[in-house]
């Protein structure tokens, strides 16, 4: 969904709905399956899944360096270098700000 909504940002960069929804995707889910917590065999390991109920905690099962790997690992793993793909979006004459992180764009054809 995130892909789909990046393309059509891309098609319709005004419709700020598709980056809002692309923006609460990311924060929501995206980087918060990646754990902060580094131990001698976990480094920003990541959840195997996130429950949506209330109240309830992401699962205590996070993978580790060298004991544990799911199907997650493959379909997520592209998600944490990705993010520079959103940042922007541009036309003919106007740059759109997808993402606001830290960042520097430079549009050559502009002079910016």
């Amino acid at each position: 969904m995130m892909k789909l909504s990046m393309m059509l940002n891309n098609y319709d960069p005004d419709n700020a709905e598709y980056m809002d929804y692309y923006e609460r995707t990311l924060y929501n889910q995206i980087l918060a399956s990646q754990s902060p917590i580094v131990t001698d065999d976990k480094h920003n390991s990541t959840t195997y899944m996130l429950p949506i109920c209330p109240g309830a905690w992401k699962s205590s099962e996070l993978s580790d360096d060298y004991n544990s790997f799911t199907c997650c690992h493959g379909t997520g793993m592209e998600n944490h270098v990705k993010y520079q793909e959103a940042a922007y979006a541009k036309t003919a004459d106007t740059l759109y700000v997808g993402l606001y992180l830290p960042s520097t764009v430079s549009w050559q054809e502009k002079g910016v």
